[in-house]
């Protein structure tokens, strides 16, 4: 839940207990919220009396009737629904949202974006076999924090960082770092041929990684009952949506690397 302070909104594309989509009817892929949202504002698709304004509450109220559509379009994808969410004073819902970015205040208003890009994860040794052993070299280029080290498959997610031999990895903002090193008295083996996902998630508290290797695998659960129909890509941009939806209000940097082991 997102405390509503003054001068702050908070958007978010689905409920606690729904998982965010990519819609990947039209090109580019996009979040179904994320499209909706652009166009509401941009083309003024969620002005509904017309009056050259778009106010939040319009806003809310076209990403909310433009994700059941959505739904009702894609049953089998959009089991739990997507219904949109916004967190606001009541004095600033029927603000034009465009006026905020025009007219400078002494407190800027802060849309919330939780997900950063500066996590970059290259997997060792490059070409890898059934059987070998492989790491990582991890960078968070801008801020410190603790690792999250996820594998994936169409089918499979499995925790690589934390486990019980490694209760947590703390990465130096610009520092890299090589996991599992020498010392670490462990070895991670590649096991299965196929092409597979590496999530690398960076967050800032302690709990905040407990939370997350909590909530992800239960997301990702619901994903797997979709991932038939996916390409290694949508499967990529799915898992994103979920991070972001899971992380919240949470200062985090997510990305994932696609890569193959060979039998």
């Amino acid at each position: 839940m997102v405390e509503t302070q003054p001068h702050v909104v908070v958007y978010s594309a689905v409920a606690s207990n729904q998982l965010a989509l990519v819609d990947t009817r039209t090109r580019p892929d996009a979040g179904v919220f994320t499209r909706r949202f652009i166009r509401g504002i941009r083309d003024k698709k969620a002005d509904r009396n017309q009056d050259g304004k778009v106010t939040h509450q319009e806003l809310l109220a076209y990403t909310r009737r433009e994700s059941n559509a959505y739904c009702e379009a894609t049953p089998r994808l959009c089991v739990q629904g997507l219904t949109p969410q916004l967190a606001i004073k009541s004095a600033m819902s029927d603000d034009d949202i465009r006026l905020w970015a025009a007219i400078p205040s002494k407190e800027p208003t802060k849309l919330m974006m939780p997900v950063l890009d500066d996590l970059h994860v290259e997997i060792l040794p490059r070409r890898l076999k059934q059987g070998s052993a492989m790491r990582f070299r991890i960078t968070s280029d801008q801020k410190a924090g603790y690792l999250l080290l996820f594998d994936v498959s169409a089918k499979t997610l499995r925790r690589l960082f934390p486990n019980r031999l490694r209760k947590f990895i703390y990465l130096k903002a610009g520092k890299p770092r090589v996991v599992p090193d020498q010392l670490s008295g462990f070895e991670i083996i590649a096991k299965s041929p196929g092409q597979r996902l590496l999530i690398a998630v960076r967050v800032n508290e302690y709990r905040e990684l407990l939370m997350l290797q909590k909530s992800l695998p239960e997301a990702f659960e619901q994903i797997s009952k979709q991932t038939q129909t996916l390409s290694q890509e949508q499967l990529s941009q799915q898992l994103n949506q979920v991070l972001k939806n899971v992380a919240g209000n949470l200062s985090c940097s997510i990305t994932t690397v696609g890569y193959e082991v060979s039998p």
